[in-house]
Parts: structure tokens; C-alpha cells; sequence
């Protein structure tokens, strides 16, 4: 079994680059943080952190643990907010947005979920939807807003639903809209304002 506290203070180091950032994050002495990663080192057989410069970086293992243990104290953080709350465990909601859909949309369709008498925890990503629906493939993403339809052949495996029509009015000077009017949409092309 591995010690909670020399986690903790691995996690720390890493996060601050040093032991002396991990202490004064803390309030525990170098010497205390020092000696804990000793002891997981120790106890794992191999070397977490290397040297660099005035810092420390992580060994190829110590990179592959942290992962996990970011991960793990994500969960006590979550666990901690959790017991906070009376118990009421924090909603999660990450949504992705692509750069076509506008802000003032995004806005009317989330913010139901922040008015929710339940703690809510809205991660927002924005970005083209190729990047988008890759994250949404990873589970990264609950959900993506976009304009377009996902394209032919995709890898990802989601279910478009129409959220909503907006209509297109365009106004034009009255002698504009008349030399346009035939063959409009396409008379558009190429057309000077």
C-alpha cells in the first residue's frame, strides 16, 4: 500500500518544480518534503524526480505516476466538495462549442444548467469540430454545439438533435435586392456591396 502523504508530497513537487515550492505551498519544512519523497522512492525502488537546474523534473516513471495521482487527488478535491455540500455530489457538464456557433446561443442554451438548484460544473471547450467530436470520441466531451452535421464517414458514433431554426433575413437598398432577385441565393456570387 502506498502512504497517502508521500503521494501527497510527490504530487506537490511536481507540480511546483521543487521541493522548496512544494514546502512553502505546504507550510512543511524542505527537509519534511524532501524526506516523504525519499520514502516513496524508497519504497517504489526508482527515482521520481531528476535534477534540473535549480528545479526538479520527472523521470519517465515519475510522469507515468503522476497521472495517476493528479487524477486520484482530483477525486478527493471532488470527494471534499462533495462532503461540503452535504452530500450533494458536483454535477459535471463539458461541453464543446465550434467556432461557428454563436455566443450569445451558447449562453441561452447553458445557462439553465448553472441556474439548477444542484451543484453544477460546466467545462466549456471551444474549437473546430474535428477536435471537438475526437474529444467527444475520447469522452472528454458530453456534448458538442455546432452549426454542421458531423462529416460523412466519421469515426465518432453521436446522434445530431436540431436544438432549435434560426431564420436568415438579409436588407438590401430596394434597386440592390432587385438586380439580385433572379437566380437568388447564387446571385450572390461575386456580387460587390
Amino acid at each position: 500500500m502506498f502512504n497517502y502523504n508521500h503521494l501527497f508530497y510527490f504530487w506537490m513537487v511536481a507540480r511546483e518544480g521543487s521541493i522548496a515550492g512544494a514546502a512553502r505551498v505546504t507550510g512543511v519544512t524542505p527537509p519534511n518534503v524532501s524526506a516523504q519523497v525519499a520514502r516513496l522512492e524508497a519504497t517504489l525502488g526508482a527515482k521520481l524526480f531528476e535534477k534540473s537546474g535549480r528545479g526538479l523534473v520527472l523521470t519517465p516513471l515519475g510522469a507515468a505516476m503522476y497521472t495517476y495521482v493528479d487524477e486520484m487527488f482530483a477525486i478527493a478535491a471532488e470527494m471534499k466538495k462533495m462532503l461540503e455540500n452535504g452530500g450533494r455530489r458536483t454535477l459535471r457538464l463539458a461541453v464543446g462549442v465550434t467556432d461557428g456557433v454563436p455566443a450569445v446561443v451558447t449562453h441561452r442554451l447553458l445557462a439553465p444548467i448553472l441556474a439548477q438548484p444542484r451543484l453544477a460544473q460546466l467545462v466549456v471547450h471551444h474549437g473546430p469540430l474535428a477536435r471537438l467530436t475526437a474529444e467527444l470520441g475520447a469522452r472528454e466531451l458530453d456534448v458538442v454545439l455546432c452549426c454542421e452535421r458531423l462529416p460523412a464517414g466519421s469515426p465518432v458514433r453521436a446522434r445530431p438533435h436540431l436544438l432549435g431554426k434560426s431564420s436568415l433575413v438579409l436588407l438590401a437598398a430596394e434597386e440592390l435586392a432587385r438586380s439580385v432577385a433572379p437566380g437568388f441565393p447564387r446571385s450572390l456570387d461575386g456580387a460587390r456591396p
